[in-house]
């Protein structure tokens, strides 16, 4: 084989290599200006650049359980766009910005008997996360002699609950709820401060009639 013939098959098989690797989308120069060679380092004194202006331009797909690239350093790559974080994506982390707080209602006294007497005889404390926060946990505090019947989250809510109560020997502030919030943009408003939920929402009054049964 000539000189001549032998750098022209040189040439056609780095550009099969090439398309090869970039799907016929580009071009790729590594070992500056030398053909990529598959399997072997490939140095270069410049930055290679692959450039498909009608879609992805570099896809690798590597064996099951294998990582598809490697690299050297850890430093950062500027607008390197990753779906997930060791499995995890970006909805299940809290931002930096973002705040717990906790809201504190006391209760209230509510008539849930069917006696038609306006007799009071449920102490309940709901603690509600403001909007465009998220419930994450909650709790209560009950200074009563009496048991809590009900002490859990509801959509929004953590609810507290005290049956059998006399409004003539307990008083509101001898149960509170605690709703733990979480708000993305920062500090949760209302956080700290005692609160009465005077208007118990209807789901919740469902839920309390049902227990009472």
């Amino acid at each position: 084989m000539s000189e001549r013939t032998g750098k022209s098959v040189s040439f056609i098989a780095g550009v099969v290599v090439a398309a090869v690797v970039l799907g016929g989308g580009g071009v790729a120069l590594a070992a500056t200006g030398s053909p990529l060679i598959l399997g072997h380092s490939n140095k270069a004194g410049k930055i290679t650049k692959i450039v498909d202006r009608k879609g992805t331009p570099l896809g690798l797909t590597a064996k099951a359980g294998r990582a598809p690239l490697k690299v050297n350093t850890g430093t950062k790559v500027t607008n390197l766009n990753a779906d997930t974080v060791d499995g995890w994506t970006s909805a299940t982390f809290a931002r930096a910005s973002g705040q717990f707080g906790v809201i504190i209602a006391e209760g209230v006294f509510l008539d849930l008997s069917d006696d038609g007497i306006d007799n009071p005889d449920v102490l309940a404390s709901v603690a509600e996360c403001p909007t465009g926060t998220k419930l994450t946990g909650g709790g209560t505090d009950n200074f009563t002699d009496l048991p809590s019947a009900i002490n859990s989250p509801d959509v929004g809510v953590w609810i507290s609950a005290v049956f059998g109560i006399d409004p003539t020997v307990h008083t509101t502030d001898e149960l509170l709820a605690y709703a733990i919030c979480y708000n993305p943009k920062g500090a949760v408003p209302g956080a700290l401060t005692f609160t009465a939920k005077k208007k118990i929402p209807a789901t919740v009054m469902q839920r309390l009639a049902g227990a009472m049964k």
